[in-house]
């Protein structure tokens, strides 16, 4: 807070803050066109965010995503721009073609990497460490044939008794 950023954050969170907080957030701005721009960004996101899109309801949206882009180009200098401002264009060309964005969000992927990186023994080697404990893991959790043998009279917590 001293120095009000947001950092360590996983998309999730940053979705959530985007589309439920921020428009709340900016509810004291005095420049009535930041505020809208802002909010019409907000709205943007929270509608390709739903697990039912319609095919004919994309061409209106991505004329809202033009929009609401162009009042940002109006409302901000172009400092403030980089790529990633001008790929809200495009997601309408990945939602027509791999299906709506909760299908094909990176949360999963997150939580398994959080996974991954507490199996990290050795940082000289991160991937070859991560897979060897995903490995053991595994072979654990299967009960191979030695860990059935050596655990024969234990019974696995989570896993129903045989």
């Amino acid at each position: 807070m001293k120095d009000l950023t947001l950092t360590n954050y996983n998309s999730h969170d940053c979705h959530v803050i985007l589309t439920t907080f921020l428009p709340i957030a900016i509810r004291a701005i005095n420049p009535v066109w930041i505020k809208v721009a802002v909010t019409q960004l907000c709205y943007f996101y929270n509608r390709i965010s739903q697990k039912v899109i319609e095919r004919d309801e994309l061409a209106s949206l991505k004329e809202f995503a033009v929009e609401t882009v162009s009042l940002f180009e109006m409302c901000f200098p172009q400092a403030f721009f980089d790529v990633m401002v001008h790929l809200v264009v495009h997601l309408f060309s990945q939602i027509e073609a791999l299906g709506p964005m909760y299908l094909h969000e990176m949360w999963m992927y997150e939580c398994f990497m959080l996974i991954l990186n507490g199996y990290l023994s050795t940082r000289a080697r991160p991937d070859t460490s991560m897979v060897e404990g995903n490995l053991i893991k595994e072979a654990i959790e299967s009960g191979g044939p030695l860990c059935n043998r050596v655990l024969k009279d234990h019974i696995a917590i989570g896993l129903p008794p045989s």
